[in-house]
């Protein structure tokens, strides 16, 4: 979307280069931001890590979004950061969630699933992106909003599911301390 973007909604140089240019450093600045500035707010604690997990699935279709409804670069290149804040915190985070949560000598096997999985996702979603573009021939900036809808997904898989396990978290200290009565 980066490339479509610079070359046909905001082009600035030639074919779009010095936008290229500074969608892809925008970007760069948000994933970098984006763990660093959270780091200021939370600790290690396992459930901080995942709320804010949370957060981070709510920056990506904010900026999807931004970048759908931007009538200038400058507004879109916010939208960038801010997207890019979303995916480097749910990265960064939920690899120290593994480090923390699985065993040393599962590690390696961990972080190749995911990898994996992360790939055929990106994988298939560079393609549909494409299909979208090139085939059904549909405007970059409809597209960046149905990027952000279809983002809404995995914010409530993950919202939903952080909500379930402390319910059951909270079910089971409650069930230990009356067992402990007992």
């Amino acid at each position: 979307m980066i490339v479509v973007f610079a070359e046909q909604v905001f082009p600035l140089g030639e074919e779009g280069a010095l936008s290229l240019g500074l969608m892809f450093s925008f970007s760069g600045v948000g994933a970098v931001l984006g763990p660093v500035i959270a780091d200021r707010f939370i600790d290690q604690k396992v459930n901080h890590l995942i709320w804010t997990i949370v957060i981070g699935f709510v920056l990506i279709p904010i900026g999807w979004f931004i970048w759908g409804v931007s009538p200038t670069l400058t507004i879109l290149l916010g939208g960038a950061v801010l997207r890019a804040m979303g995916g480097s915190i749910n990265w960064t985070y939920s690899n120290v969630l593994i480090q923390m949560q699985v065993p040393d000598h599962f590690l390696g096997r961990v972080f190749a699933f995911d990898f994996g999985l992360f790939t055929i996702v990106f994988a298939t979603a560079a393609w549909a992106t494409g299909y979208a573009l090139d085939e059904r021939a549909i405007d970059p900036r409809a597209l960046s909003l149905d990027i952000a809808l279809i983002n809404l997904i995995p914010l409530a898989i993950w919202f939903l599911s952080t909500l379930f396990l402390i319910r059951l978290a909270t079910k089971n200290v409650a069930s230990s301390h009356e067992a402990a009565k007992e």
